[in-house]
């Protein structure tokens, strides 16, 4: 077996998985292989010429899930901050809230798991709204209760 051994330092122009490098650097010969590192500055992708540009619309509906999605999340930082307690009507409203929201987003561009994870976190936060209402009616009058 003949062991060609290649230059380090050696620059000169490669290609490599449809890459093209004008400054291709044989940076170490390892096992009698010379490892090349490849220094791409900028490629541009070319798409099939029967593809349009791809869009993105953005509608009305788009913008309710992305507020949904937003009270979701700030219900969850101030969860996390200790800002809101789990136990608040707020928390359960803000989840609510928020699950609502992207179910009317998913109406119009339905997609089936995300509908059922949505249904069930509206339907898990109306419970736990109902629960700390429920528990807030039936409290001694003295106590106080977290905000």
């Amino acid at each position: 077996m003949k062991s060609s051994r290649a230059p380090i330092g050696r620059t000169g122009r490669l290609t490599c998985n449809g890459l093209e490098s004008d400054a291709a650097t044989v940076d170490a010969v390892l096992n009698g292989m010379a490892v090349v590192v490849m220094r791409v500055q900028e490629r541009e992708i070319k798409t099939p010429r029967n593809r349009g540009a791809v869009t993105m619309n953005f509608h009305l509906f788009d913008l309710a899930g992305f507020i949904g999605v937003l009270l979701i999340v700030v219900a969850y930082l101030l969860l996390q901050l200790d800002k809101l307690p789990s136990s608040s009507p707020r928390y359960s409203l803000l989840n609510a809230g928020g699950a609502l929201l992207i179910i009317v987003s998913l109406i119009f561009a339905f997609n089936l798991s995300a509908f059922i994870m949505e249904a069930f976190w509206f339907l898990i936060s109306l419970f736990g709204l109902w629960r700390s209402l429920s528990t807030k009616k039936h409290s001694k009058p003295g106590q106080q209760w977290p905000q």
